[in-house]
This record gives C-alpha cells, structure tokens and sequence, in this order.
C-alpha cells in the first residue's frame, strides 16, 4: 500500500509539458494583472531538477505538512524549501493559490519575509521552491511544551512583522495585503528571527486604486493606538487597567483610525 501511495506522489510531480503550457500561461497573466506587464522574472525550474533536490521526495525529508507539504531539499548545492500540493486536492482554486503566491513574493524582497527562489510548472498544480526557513512556525512555538516566549520577545516578533507588513502595504509600488496573517504563516530562521510567509491569499493593489502613503501612515496610526491599549490591559496593578467599558469604547476609536 505504501509503495502505491509513493508512486501515486511521483506520478503527481512528474513533469509534462502540457501543465507547463497551461500553468505558463495562468502565471504570464497574473504578472501582467498584478504588475502591469513589469514583474520580475521567476525562475522556472523543472520537475527533474526538483525529483532530484527531494531525492524523488523523500518522505524523511518532509519539514513540514501543516497548508503544504515542505521538503527539504538541496538544489544546485543550496539547501531549499520545496513546497508542494502534495495530499491537496487538485482543482483550478489550488493551481490560482499557488501562483499567486509566486507571483507575489517574487516582488518582496525583505528580511522579514520568506524569500521566493522560484517554481515548478510542470506539474498538475505548481511547486514553489523558497528559501529554508529551519525553526517552525509561531504556532509551533505557543503550542508547544517549551519555555513560554518572554514579553520581550513576543514585542520583538511583532515589531518585525509589523516592519514585514508596513513595507509590503507602502514601500512597493504596488501595494501588496497578505490577509492571512496568523501564527502558522510566521516561520522562524536559524537566529529565531520571524518571516511572513503564505501568500497564496494575498491581493496586489493596482496602481492608483489606493493612496498608500495615506493607508500607511493611517495604518502605522492604528497599530500604535493598538500596542498602547494592549500595554495598558497588562498593567499589574488592576486600578491601572481600563476596564472593559473603556476597551470597546477605545477599539471603536481605533477602528475609525482608518
């Protein structure tokens, strides 16, 4: 049983051209949507170079299976993330979902977010090859039975990301929102420092849709307005504490921010 479960796994990865034409063709016209026919260039790779870096997808080199299956792979001596559909039922929703992710952290470039080296499209629905990220998600970490993350680092991992979110909303020139911000799409490094990642539910803003630089500054307005309600409800001494009159009256506030 299990070895027609691999080969079922090796059918679904093997590279045909037909789904290269056709995948091709999705990715060429959601650059042209997203980027007005001026994206950066993603790197293609094939369905034989990616058999090879998982060694024809090793299951002891699954990193991860929580959205997607991730291996661990070497590519061209580079050790790499494969992110496949693996387990994922195929239909055009998964094949949008994985393109899109492509085509926009293509256009991030940004230490907080997990960087994209390229894909495969040679296969039913497309295979994603990122950089390694090596210490788990967010999630892992709170679920987890370890030592509890210290304030000071839960402030540090959400001013990073903050820092990830504000340059994706207002440094490019379109703007990008990733609306799937939670803990298992927040992955941590070889330094446990944080990086966004799964952009598969992410809109590109076309240009003149929106005043970034506004939205920006409203954004960094609110988040701030946030951060200083959140500090005083940990106040140790309760009379230093607003009550919950006061939160929802201050959450309305915060809300007509923007």
């Amino acid at each position: 049983l299990l070895d027609q479960e691999l080969m079922k796994i090796k059918r679904k990865f093997e590279g045909k051209e037909e789904f290269f034409m056709i995948n091709g063709a999705l990715l060429l016209e959601k650059q042209i949507s997203s980027c007005e026919g001026k994206g950066i260039a993603i790197r293609i790779f094939t369905a034989e170079e990616l058999n090879k870096a998982t060694n024809n997808y090793d299951t002891s080199l699954i990193h991860s299976r929580l959205q997607s299956t991730v291996y661990k792979g070497n590519l061209h001596g580079r050790i790499v993330a494969v992110k496949t559909p693996e387990q994922l039922q195929v239909s055009s929703f998964m094949t949008n979902f994985y393109l899109n992710q492509a085509v926009t952290q293509i256009q991030i470039n940004h230490k907080h977010v997990v960087k994209l080296l390229g894909c495969c499209l040679e296969t039913e629905i497309p295979i994603l090859v990122q950089e390694f990220i090596p210490n788990g998600s967010l999630l892992d970490h709170i679920t987890s039975n370890t030592v509890p993350i210290s304030w000071s680092e839960r402030l540090r991992i959400a001013t990073q990301i903050a820092d990830a979110v504000t340059y994706i909303h207002c440094v490019n020139s379109n703007p990008i929102i990733h609306r799937d911000i939670r803990p298992n799409n927040i992955l941590f490094d070889e330094n446990y420092d944080p990086k966004l990642s799964n952009f598969g539910f992410s809109v590109v803003i076309p240009p003149g849709k929106t005043d970034h630089s506004k939205v920006g500054t409203e954004e960094r307005a609110q988040s701030l307005a946030y951060a200083t309600l959140a500090l005083k409800c940990v106040q140790f001494k309760g009379e230093e504490r607003p009550t919950m009159m006061e939160i929802a009256k201050e959450l309305r506030r915060i809300k007509c921010i923007i």
